[in-house]
């Protein structure tokens, strides 16, 4: 099994996926290898891609916290968090003036208020994105009543210095936390990584995680990579990843993902 993160990996700097990719994944599904996304998007966000890769049955959401048969369009394994762990991530959002979204298995929820204005998050790559499948709502905890407790929420800062004032303020929950982009805080439920997403997804398919190759790029996939067979950092990818990694492949520009799959 070969597990690859999108943004940063499978996707380029445009977010499209580069054909020389898109035929090695049909490729390795022909050798009879299973490729499957790890990714911290929601269901929603990867539907536009969905039709570029018949071969990709299935994918691990929201880091971990949703597995899902893309084939059968049903949840393999789902974890959200509690009432009040949401509120509080909710109201440390509004304490710094972040951006907050949070994900379901089918929906994924931004602020009215908020989302037409991604730049001022550092998340203008994502504009267009969410401006296509987010729903924005007034209210969010109202919000919440309806579709049913957050499997992955985010806090969108507008400085990594109140990202790290508010990842220090929700310290004390017994949750998984992770720095993404440049100013980004994801939150999981407790024991929700890529790296059990992984492991789970494994089990599921009675593969051992010692024959399994991860491709990424960004902090928030080192459980993903640490958890692998074969690890492989992106040529983009930070230091940080770089240094935890068996191999480096070409950046994302350059069908980096393509490379590792035909190797």
């Amino acid at each position: 099994m070969i597990a690859l993160d999108m943004d940063g990996t499978l996707l380029d700097s445009r977010k499209k996926i580069l054909p020389e990719t898109l035929f090695a994944i049909e490729e390795a599904f022909h050798a009879g290898k299973t490729v499957v996304l790890c990714t911290g998007r929601g269901k929603a966000e990867i539907q536009a891609y969905k039709e570029l890769f018949p071969f990709v049955r299935y994918a691990i959401l929201m880091s971990g916290a949703l597995i899902y048969d893309l084939h059968e369009k049903k949840p393999l394994f789902e974890n959200a968090f509690s009432y009040e762990q949401a509120v509080r991530i909710v109201k440390t959002a509004e304490k710094y003036d972040g951006m907050i979204h949070y994900m379901t298995t089918d929906d994924s929820i931004v602020r009215t208020d908020q989302y037409q204005h991604m730049r001022d998050f550092n998340m203008e790559t994502y504009q267009e994105m969410f401006s296509s499948v987010a729903h924005p709502v007034q209210d969010i905890l109202v919000q919440m009543e309806r579709t049913g407790l957050p499997e992955k929420m985010l806090i969108y800062c507008r400085s990594a210095a109140d990202r790290e004032a508010a990842y220090q303020d929700l310290s004390d929950l017994p949750l998984e936390y992770a720095f993404a982009e440049t100013t980004s805080l994801e939150v999981s439920p407790t024991g929700v990584t890529k790296g059990t997403g992984l492991s789970r997804m494994a089990a599921l398919l009675d593969i051992p995680v010692a024959d399994v190759i991860a491709v990424g790029d960004a902090p928030n996939d080192t459980e993903m990579l640490k958890t692998a067979g074969l690890s492989v950092a992106m040529g983009n990818a930070s230091e940080d990843i770089k240094e935890i990694c068996d191999i480096e492949t070409a950046d994302n520009d350059h069908a980096g993902v393509g490379h590792v799959i035909r190797k």
